[in-house]
């Protein structure tokens, strides 16, 4: 082993520790916990069978519930997928800057991709774009070899990666049609045996398949990732604050590269039907083509610009790019080289952003234990327990992290969010503009900057109505368990306890509190999902749930289990106590 192979080594090994550390300690995002919930625990996640929802990274979802099933639920059995893909992205990564015949530009490549903290949290989380960018980056290597080498085992090898990268992320689309259109012309140029052609038809179809996924979920209003901006603000801006950090220079700089390697791609489009030109410029091209996607899929389909990790498969191509231009430009002016080392800023900024507390991206989610602790010592000293109010992205990661780390809370509710009504309400970061005449900050997180709000003087409560029950069994798509009118200028708190056996889980059951005008009609629908909740130890389920008056004369307030699939349950236990607010 050479003496760079092994610092090399040593350099990637210290990354996958640090990855594995922070797929313990990092506290699972929303995104993660909605795969859990929606594809992991169901085990559906096969287009057509399974939710529509861009959420779903197919690979990830796949390989994720294979590591529940082996390791249970755990942060890092369902992290340990993407960690693994790390050594895959490792691998390649060396061996596409093999392709580099100066040392200096060599490590400027390596040190770009595996020292970019944003794409390295990829592969401590439960997402599909590690996997993607891993696999994606062995496509470009396999892609460049097959054009040297023209081998089979290259362009499988080629075909094999850009199927998992499709099936780990579509973001990866645009520039996958390319590079597949490029390795058609290389196996067009000259006679090859059967298997390639049979191969290439492969190829096209599992193409057709990924531009039919995509077309499935537009059509389920899927693909709504991305808010109204131009190119500059909603791609430039986020990947360039995400990669570097918040400054005003990053988004110019990642611009000047990008026209510098633009303009290598013009220079040479005269001659790109010469083979040796062509296969020098197979990154311009497709960072070109990409591009040209972008623009042509907003003005003519009504997209939004690609932005933060949904553009991130540019910055490869745009690194790989330029460091081909620089070189190719050495041998004219020496000096040019040396304006790689701007690159050498990614690692630098690797090691001061390094934490085991949060993801830069989804850090407003982070729910620090100080709050927990407060929520859980509520009950304690009022001998009731609380009821939370939070942002809807923030309900999941909420409850999640609480069952991990082994709190005791009931659930955060989202509806009428901010309620006022609530024992305890969560903000974030960017709703500073929030305060709330009766309660008062307790804990502000230092990393998120959430603040967890308390009333100052809680509501009283009178509890106005208990029932317990058990039932044998139940089938039927509803199983009513309280109904009765309610004045409607009051707030009402239900105290849940309950426990039922599923006969074949994980059968989809919401518990419903819901609060109807005299035609029967909702006012308030307060659900709480029970099936993905059920893997948790086997105690009873443990709630508050709450909802608050019309402010007409009288409501009807109802409490059931809503069972989806109409699954058979058996023992349901419930202990229900109602509680109205009293001046």
């Amino acid at each position: 082993m050479s003496r760079e192979k092994g610092i090399y080594l040593i350099l990637c090994s210290l990354i996958l520790s640090y990855i594995i550390i922070r797929s313990i300690h990092v506290p699972l995002v929303h995104d993660e916990v909605a795969t859990y919930v929606h594809f992991i625990v169901p085990g559906e996640f096969i287009p057509g069978q399974s939710l529509v929802d861009a959420n779903n990274h197919h690979l990830n979802s796949l390989l994720s519930v294979v590591s529940y099933r082996l390791f249970g639920l755990n942060s890092l059995g369902l992290r340990l997928p993407n960690v693994f893909f790390f050594i895959i992205l490792a691998v390649y990564t060396w061996g596409f800057s093999r392709r580099f015949k100066n040392p200096l530009i060599q490590w400027a490549f390596i040190l770009s991709i595996i020292g970019s903290h944003y794409l390295i949290e990829f592969y401590g989380l439960c997402r599909g774009y590690g996997i993607a960018m891993a696999c994606f980056n062995a496509a470009l290597y396999y892609i460049h070899r097959f054009a040297d080498e023209e081998s089979l085992g290259s362009f499988l090898g080629f075909l094999l990666c850009t199927l998992l990268c499709l099936s780990a992320s579509l973001t990866f689309l645009f520039p996958s049609l390319i590079l597949f259109a490029l390795s058609m012309y290389f196996l067009m140029s000259k006679k090859r045996a059967l298997v390639f052609y049979l191969l290439a038809l492969l190829g096209i179809v599992l193409l057709y398949s990924a531009i039919s996924v995509s077309l499935w979920l537009k059509s389920g209003g899927a693909l709504y990732y991305g808010a109204e901006g131009s190119f500059w603000e909603k791609t430039v801006g986020t990947l360039s604050k995400l990669l570097v950090g918040e400054n005003l220079v990053s988004p110019y700089v990642f611009t000047i590269m990008a026209l510098f390697v633009l303009g290598s791609t013009v220079g040479s489009l005269i001659r790109i039907f010469d083979r040796t030109v062509l296969k020098k410029h197979i990154l311009h091209l497709v960072f070109l083509g990409s591009l040209i996607g972008i623009f042509l899929s907003h003005y003519l389909m009504g997209t939004h610009y690609p932005e933060d990790r949904v553009a991130l498969y540019l910055f490869p191509l745009l690194i790989g790019a330029l460091l081909m231009s620089i070189e190719e430009r050495a041998h004219i002016s020496t000096w040019i080289r040396w304006t790689v080392l701007i690159l050498f800023y990614f690692p630098i900024h690797f090691l001061m952003n390094m934490n085991t507390s949060h993801v830069d991206f989804w850090f407003r989610e982070r729910i620090p234990d100080t709050f927990y602790q407060s929520i859980e010592d509520f009950e304690v000293q009022t001998n009731r327990p609380p009821t939370v109010s939070g942002y809807h992205t923030t309900a999941l990661t909420y409850f999640m992290n609480a069952n991990l780390h082994g709190y005791d809370v009931p659930a955060l509710l989202s509806n009428g969010f901010p309620n006022e009504s609530a024992d305890f309400i969560i903000t974030r970061i960017n709703e500073d503009s929030l305060s709330f005449a009766d309660h008062q900050v307790v804990h502000v997180d230092k990393v998120s900057g959430n603040k967890l709000w308390r009333r100052v003087k809680p509501l009283a409560w009178k509890m106005i109505d208990e029932v317990s029950n058990i039932q044998p069994e139940h089938k039927n798509e509803f199983f009513e368990m309280m109904r009765l009118k309610v004045d409607a200028n009051s707030h009402y708190i239900i105290d849940v306890t309950l426990d039922y056996q599923d006969v074949m889980p994980p059968s989809k059951i919401h518990l419903v509190m819901s609060m109807k005008d005299e035609q029967g009609h909702d006012l308030q629908y307060v659900p709480y999902e029970l099936h993905w909740r059920r893997p948790f130890p086997d105690s009873p389920i443990s709630t508050t749930l709450y909802a608050d008056g019309s402010g007409e004369k009288e409501d009807e307030l109802v409490v059931y289990l809503w069972n989806i699939q109409k699954h058979l349950i058996k023992d349901i236990d419930y202990d229900l106590k109602l509680y109205r607010s009293v001046d």
